[in-house]
C-alpha cells in the first residue's frame, strides 16, 4: 500500500516551471488555465475560488486571571493569510504593468482573480464588436501559418469567454479567409472537405496548412533561374574555365567586339578533326551542350561538375535575346 501511495504521491513544482507568461490583455485565457494548473497541484486552487474561507481573525479566550474573556489573534487566520498572500504574490508576478494598474487595492488572492476575470470577460458590446471585427480582418501577411492559426484560436477562445463561442465552421472559414492566392489550392480541398462527414475540426485545418505551407518553402528555396541569371550564370562558366574555351586563350575563344554579341570561332574543336568538310548542317549534335560540331566525348563541358545548373539555365538562356553587349568586359582572343 505505501508503495501504491508513493507511486501517486505529487510531484514537487515551482512556480517558474509551471507559468511561463506574463499577463498581458491578449493571453489571459493561456496564463489562467496555466495558474490553475499549479495551484490545484499545490492544493492552493480554493483561495482564488473562495472554497478557503477565511478563519476569522481573532477568537475569544477567558483571563485565566479575572476570568473575563478576551479576543486574541487568532493562529489559524494568521496561517491562512500567509498563504493567501504567497498565491496572491504569485499573481502579481505574472503580471505587466498595464494589467498591474486593474488590481491595485485587491486585498487577497480572490479579489485579484475575481477582477481580473470580471476584466477579462466582461461582455460588453465593445469588446464583443471588438473580437469579432479581429476575427474577421484576419490575414496570414508575413506572418509563419502556426503563428497565424494561433491567434485565431487565441480570438476566438477569448470569444467563448465572453459568453459567445465560434462553431469549429466558423474557426476554419475564418482561417481560410485570411489566407493568399498562393494557397488556393488547399483551400479548395478544406472546402469540399467540410461538405462531407465527418467535417474536419480546426485542429485537423491546422496541421494541413501548416504541412502545406512547409511544402510551400521547400519549393521557394528550390533554385528558380531567370532568363537574366542564366545569361550571366552561362557567361560567367565559359569565361572562367581553364584549357580549351578559357578566358580568351587557346582554341574556342571568341569576341563580344562590336555590337551584337558577335562570335568569332578560331579553329574551334567544333568544326575541326574528322568533321571537316562537312557543311554546318551535316555536323553532329553534342548530346551534352546540343552544340553542333563535336560529340559528348569532345565536349567542353564533359567534365564541368556545375553542367547540371547550367544546362537548367540554358532553357531560360535560348529565350534570351541579347540584342547589345559592351566592349568594357576587357578581354580579346589573342
Amino acid at each position: 500500500m505505501d508503495g501504491f501511495m508513493d507511486l501517486y504521491s505529487t510531484p514537487s513544482l515551482h512556480i517558474s516551471n509551471c507559468v511561463t507568461l506574463k499577463l498581458t490583455e491578449q493571453n489571459h485565457i493561456i496564463l489562467k488555465s496555466q495558474f490553475e494548473s499549479f495551484l490545484k497541484t499545490q492544493a492552493l486552487f480554493g483561495f482564488v475560488n473562495g472554497a478557503h474561507k477565511p478563519p476569522t481573525e481573532t477568537i475569544p479566550i477567558r483571563n485565566n486571571k479575572d476570568g473575563k474573556i478576551e479576543d486574541v489573534p487568532n493562529p489559524d487566520f494568521e496561517s491562512w493569510s500567509r498563504s493567501d498572500q504567497v498565491v496572491k504574490a504569485w499573481l502579481l508576478g505574472s503580471m505587466t504593468e498595464n494589467v498591474l494598474r486593474l488590481v491595485v487595492g485587491s486585498a487577497t488572492a480572490q479579489e485579484v482573480w475575481d477582477t481580473l476575470t470580471s476584466h477579462f470577460n466582461r461582455t460588453s458590446s465593445s469588446r464583443l464588436f471588438e473580437l469579432q471585427r479581429r476575427l474577421q480582418n484576419s490575414e496570414k501577411l508575413d506572418k509563419n501559418m502556426s503563428d497565424y492559426l494561433g491567434s485565431i484560436k487565441d480570438i476566438c477562445d477569448q470569444l467563448a469567454s465572453i459568453g459567445d463561442p465560434v462553431s469549429e465552421k466558423m474557426k476554419i472559414f475564418a482561417a481560410l479567409r485570411g489566407l493568399s492566392r498562393d494557397y488556393e489550392p488547399i483551400i479548395t480541398v478544406i472546402e469540399d472537405s467540410m461538405d462531407g462527414s465527418p467535417q474536419p475540426t480546426y485542429e485537423n485545418v491546422i496541421s494541413r496548412l501548416t504541412g502545406y505551407e512547409d511544402r510551400l518553402q521547400s519549393y521557394s528555396n528550390s533554385s528558380d533561374i531567370s532568363p537574366h541569371l542564366a545569361f550571366h550564370t552561362m557567361r560567367s562558366s565559359s569565361f572562367s574555365g581553364r584549357g580549351r574555351g578559357n578566358r580568351g586563350r587557346g582554341r574556342g575563344s571568341y569576341s563580344t567586339r562590336g555590337r551584337g554579341f558577335h562570335q568569332q570561332f578560331s579553329g574551334s574543336p567544333q568544326f575541326s578533326g574528322s568533321h571537316q568538310g562537312f557543311t554546318k548542317t551535316e555536323l553532329p549534335v553534342c548530346q551534352i551542350c546540343s552544340k553542333r560540331g563535336h560529340n559528348a566525348l569532345d565536349c567542353w563541358y564533359r567534365f564541368n561538375e556545375e553542367y547540371q545548373k547550367q544546362e537548367v539555365a540554358a532553357a531560360a538562356f535560348s529565350a534570351l535575346r541579347v540584342s547589345d553587349v559592351t566592349e568594357d568586359d576587357g578581354w580579346y582572343p589573342d
